[in-house]
């Protein structure tokens, strides 16, 4: 999983404009470095949701910092001036295990992993360690 950050800011400064601008680029920047079977959905608000099979969380790692690097280089245009949009990203793998026998529990852990990235300062990524 991973959001923009700061949308709400992005939304109330510059405007709701500028803020859909920030969620295509997003959505753009994210597309460029996914796989024909992958899978990438905006899951709400300014939350994406990005499903890779047969990828580890080492390897999903690499393609969310390709994402997230791709983004803190880019720029939205407003009639401010040239916003940069950041990304905090959360990832979790999938274990086979009896924990992972629901969708909900394998987005939870996601989520955990989104809120850690953020609260460790945003543009980051961050693996869902259950220790």
């Amino acid at each position: 999983m991973f959001d923009a950050d700061d949308l709400k800011r992005i939304n109330d400064v510059s405007g709701h404009l500028a803020g859909d601008k920030a969620l295509i680029m997003t959505a753009q920047v994210a597309a460029a470095q996914v796989r024909a079977m992958d899978v990438l959905a905006r899951y709400g608000g300014d939350e994406f949701v990005l499903l890779l099979p047969q990828t580890s969380a080492q390897q999903a790692l690499s393609i969310a910092e390709r994402i997230r690097a791709g983004m803190a280089a880019s720029h939205v245009e407003t009639e401010q001036g040239r916003l940069a949009v950041t990304l905090s990203m959360g990832i979790a793998e999938i274990s086979f295990t009896a924990q992972d026998e629901s969708m909900e529990s394998i987005v939870r852990r996601a989520d955990e992993a989104l809120y850690a990235a953020k609260a460790e300062g945003r543009n980051r990524i961050v693996i869902f360690d259950a220790e």
